[in-house]
């Protein structure tokens, strides 16, 4: 990444120099002016920046795993910002303000910093439970067609509904963190199960433990939509340590279909699958808060976890005509708005 970078702000460089020489070469006042040397630095600077950003997410792409742990610090942290005043509010003047932050720690110590506002800053004891948002490497989000399911099932008008309520899971609350995602496509009645106290069991099951498991229940929704939820999230993938459990039931609560997604499309937990899969198969079993609890024990015990740098192999062998494409897309950008901020200074 770095060397695409370099060549990328190298390209940039020799660009500048060239568009302030052309446009100052008669007027070598000007070259040397202080302003415009100082405004194509700042400019220079804040493409480097954007480009870092941009590359790095490309050449190392990240899934979010969401980790519980211990809200173990609280701070208040004055830091200076700017803001408009003055006549039109043309003028730029600093303030000190007061930032607040939670701190997290989760099973191996690492740690995590949120800014949060003031009210749940003082509504939040230390020792509580905190989610922690870690974005990890994810190699497998390299191959762009590792869960691409048939467009019979991705353009099925009943799934597109209900993926629209089914995003990404992130965090909400600053500081809680939602697990149970549960949707049912009908008028019946609400379900028996307590989604608050699967939830908290949840929580309670993987705390201080490295996994991030999430349980997807639908009603009358048919098996299908278990690649189709993974079509949909193909952008962000199933993360290492990430467990996603799937239920579908009928309007009774019977289990009608079961599944599990884990890491690389469940490298290394097949068995795992097939036996989870075929769990409630012959059994007409209610889903209950103790069936879940019971599952994802079972799922905890027997998850093997994979190491992400098992498919660093993938980061070779990726495709880097987007990377081209962008470092093209930056260098022709930068050209165009340089020639212009200087042909008018």
């Amino acid at each position: 990444m770095f060397q695409i970078f370099a060549l990328l702000l190298l390209c940039e460089i020799i660009i500048l120099v060239t568009i302030i020489f052309v446009f100052n070469y008669s007027n070598r006042s000007r070259f040397h002016s202080k302003s415009t040397i100082q405004f194509n630095i700042v400019l220079l600077a804040f493409f480097a920046v954007v480009q870092f950003i941009v590359l790095d997410y490309m050449i190392n792409p990240k899934t979010a795993i969401h980790y519980d742990g211990i809200l173990s610090d609280k701070q208040i942290k004055l830091e200076t910002e700017s803001y408009s005043c003055g006549k039109d509010n043309k003028e730029t003047c600093y303030r000190t303000v007061k930032k607040y932050y939670l701190t997290g720690t989760i099973y191996n110590d690492k740690k995590c910093e949120i800014e949060v506002s003031s009210f749940d800053y003082y509504k939040t004891k230390t020792g509580e439970r905190f989610t922690c948002r870690v974005n990890e490497e994810n190699y497998i989000l390299f191959n762009k067609d590792y869960y691409k399911t048939s467009n019979s099932i991705r353009e099925n008008k009943e799934y597109i509904q209900v993926l629209k309520q089914f995003q990404k899971p992130y965090i909400f609350d600053n500081y809680k963190f939602k697990r149970i995602y549960y949707f049912q496509n009908t008028n019946s009645v609400a379900s028996l199960l307590s989604l608050q106290k699967l939830d908290d069991d949840l929580q309670n099951k993987i705390f201080k433990r490295a996994f991030d498991v999430k349980i997807v229940i639908v009603k009358n929704i048919s098996s299908d939509f278990y690649p189709a939820l993974l079509d949909n999230w193909k952008k962000y993938g199933i993360g290492p340590n990430e467990i996603i459990v799937f239920y579908g039931i009928d309007n009774d609560d019977n289990i009608i279909w079961n599944n599990i997604a884990t890491f690389a499309k469940n490298d290394s937990n097949l068995k795992l699958t097939a036996d989870f899969i075929t769990k409630h198969i012959n059994v007409k079993s209610k889903l209950t808060e103790q069936i879940v609890s019971n599952d994802t024990d079972w799922i905890l015990k027997n998850y093997v976890a994979v190491s992400n740098s098992k498919f660093e192999y993938l980061k070779e062998t990726r495709n880097v005509f987007k990377e081209n494409i962008t470092m093209f897309f930056f260098v022709i950008f930068y050209a165009v708005i340089a020639f212009f901020v200087n042909r008018r200074m």
